[in-house]
């Protein structure tokens, strides 16, 4: 089963993805504030919360392996997971323009 890191994966596209990826039966990681965690939870979303410590929090519920990720959230995030996972896949929506 493929795993797939979703970042802002409770707001209006994330709860699209969310969904799809659902369908295709893969195990989803999603990042959200904690107001969110029931719903995820509700989608079978393994939930981690934003906040210190978050990579560490992913790389604990995914063993280190992601297969995917999906960035919702913007620049920052991207660029964290950037060196710590060797994603097979990165999609992301964040500005064209970021400095490293």
């Amino acid at each position: 089963m493929e795993c797939t890191k979703v970042s802002a994966a409770a707001g209006g596209v994330g709860t699209f993805v969310v969904q799809l990826l659902k369908i295709r039966g893969a195990k989803i990681v999603g990042i959200a504030s904690e107001s969110n965690k029931a719903w995820l939870e509700g989608h079978g979303v393994i939930h981690i919360a934003y906040g210190e410590g978050l990579v560490n929090r992913i790389r604990s519920a995914t063993n280190g392996k992601i297969d995917a990720f999906i960035d919702l959230y913007g620049p920052g995030l991207y660029i964290m997971f950037l060196c710590p996972y060797a994603s097979s896949l990165i999609i992301s929506f964040c500005e064209k323009n970021i400095s490293t």
